[in-house]
């Protein structure tokens, strides 16, 4: 029953534009993201529960954040400050 995690991605090892790595490219009102509101657009993810998603292509990842049913969720991540 809980709201879906309301961001999208874009990037990975298939990127049109090259080898990239996977960053956060929209964040949607009433997910769960814009409500901790602990990421932010533009945040680059480094690893999703323990597991490094460098190297990864987009679907990849994508199948990562699906197998999280339930519990938690840890997102490592990176940030460039202003």
């Amino acid at each position: 029953g809980r709201k879906g995690l309301g961001f999208s991605i874009v990037g990975g090892e298939d990127s049109p534009k090259g080898k990239l790595g996977i960053f956060v490219k929209t964040i949607y009102p009433g997910g769960q993201a814009a409500e901790e509101a602990t990421l932010r657009e533009g945040d680059e993810i480094i690893a999703i529960n323990g597991r490094k998603v460098e190297g990864l292509v987009h679907a990849e990842v994508v199948s990562l954040f699906r197998e999280v049913r339930r519990g938690a969720i840890t997102i490592q991540l990176g940030r460039k400050l202003p």
